[in-house]
């Protein structure tokens, strides 16, 4: 993957992005970290080749670092995931421990293609972890099985 100069990563961690819709079936875009989408929210398209059009802007969590990795924790419910849009560092181990809090077909695997992290199961009500460690800055996606729900990794120094 190429990487993005610096001045159009800063462009997309100044303005990022969080998938609109859900598996509950409707079409109203929602902002997973926060709750529904207000008025202020704006809509993206894509960006030097950044996520596609229908993301909502949202500011990243960053990552706690811990004795050489980048922990973030997920929970993922009926909503999507919480957080949705996260921010990791490029060459440092990276965990993030997903929780799944409900009992739907939708959210019960969560998989990150770009890391090769395929389909993984999450059990119920128990966190998992899932390590890789991003090597170039961009931003990713993490997502459900059904390709539904999305997250968004932003890796940048």
């Amino acid at each position: 993957m190429k990487r993005l100069p610096n001045a159009l990563l800063s462009s997309l961690l100044a303005l990022f992005l969080v998938v609109a819709g859900g598996c509950g079936g409707e079409n109203d875009a929602v902002d997973y970290a926060s709750g529904p989408k207000d008025t202020d929210s704006t809509e993206a398209g894509e960006v030097g080749g950044g996520p596609p059009a229908g993301f909502a802007v949202d500011h990243p969590v960053y990552a706690t670092e811990t004795d050489g990795v980048q922990t973030v924790e997920i929970t993922v419910t009926s909503e999507g995931y919480a957080p949705a849009v996260i921010q990791l560092k490029p060459g440092v181990p990276a965990r993030l421990v997903f929780t799944r809090t409900v009992d739907s077909e939708c959210a019960r695997q969560v998989q990150i293609p770009d890391f090769g992290v395929e389909k993984t199961e999450l059990p119920l009500n128990e966190p998992y972890a899932i390590e890789f460690t991003p090597t170039e800055g961009g931003p990713y996606q993490f997502i459900c099985g059904m390709n539904m729900m999305k997250g968004t990794i932003l890796v940048a120094s």
